[in-house]
């Protein structure tokens, strides 16, 4: 198996950053200068991403081993929306490997179903996937704009997100298999049997990931520390990166190394 390009600063307890689809690990940038004084930092490109080259079918399992083989022992591990989902996949299946986990707007089911409508549609998911066969670089602009929809703080972040995707020229064939990693993954019956401390993150006002999902996943283990960032959509780190930064980095401690 060829191995995920990933990148590590920093000293001190080890933490694992995994970004989100159509994303690059370059996305972690204006969260490193506070992170990478406490820790040791490696950013990782999922599969088909960044500098991660497209892996030889679409099995969950392929993507854990891929992720766990470049992951350092016994980190944290925190992941931005499809990151956030594969976090928690590795926390559930390898508990030996992962200390603890921070999920940012990750649904635990990326497409709604009668049983779990809290997640977008399964039409809004397909127009995705017919986009990137069209045009990908388009259809990523569209999609990062959906995800500062009703933003005040948003301002220049979806630009800068845009800038990104036009330089990486994304691949469809890796956007197409990150987009059958949403498809795939359930976490619902993992996060009733993780065993490592979760922490998940949402925006109040996340397009993609329904807030009204909090209360369906506190059914599911009210162990997990839930937490609502009020008035930030779906990438908090980018648009109320301070707030964010005061949340997590109590349970970053508490857990890592």
């Amino acid at each position: 198996m060829k191995q995920l390009h990933c990148e590590t600063r920093g000293a001190g307890p080890d933490l694992v950053l995994l970004h989100g689809w159509g994303m690059g690990a370059q996305v972690w940038v204006p969260l490193l200068p506070e992170l990478t004084t406490r820790y040791r930092v490696t950013c990782v490109d999922l599969p088909g991403h960044g500098g991660s080259p497209v892996l030889a079918g679409d099995d969950l399992s392929l993507w854990l081993e891929a992720l766990l083989a470049v992951a350092p022992k016994g980190a944290v591990w925190m992941g931005w929306s499809l990151g956030g989902m594969l976090a928690l996949a590795v926390a559930e299946a390898r508990p030996d490997s992962i200390s603890g986990v921070v999920t940012v707007a990750s649904n635990l089911r990326f497409i709604s179903a009668r049983d779990w409508p809290d997640a977008i549609s399964p039409e809004t998911f397909q127009d995705v996937v017919d986009g990137i066969a069209a045009d990908p670089v388009k259809t990523l602009q569209r999609f990062i704009a959906l995800q500062f929809l009703g933003v005040r703080e948003a301002a220049a972040v979806p630009h800068h997100l845009r800038a990104q995707v036009a330089a990486a020229r994304p691949s469809s064939a890796g956007l197409l298999a990150g987009l059958d990693m949403l498809r795939t993954i359930d976490n619902r019956s993992r996060v009733r049997n993780v065993k490592v401390p979760v922490q998940m993150l949402f925006g109040q006002k996340d397009k993609l990931v329904p807030p009204a999902v909090i209360s369906e996943i506190q059914m599911l283990n009210s162990a997990v520390d839930i937490r609502s960032i009020v008035g930030a959509g779906h990438a908090p780190f980018l648009t109320h990166t301070e707030v964010f930064l005061n949340t997590v980095k109590p349970f970053i401690a508490a857990h890592a190394g």
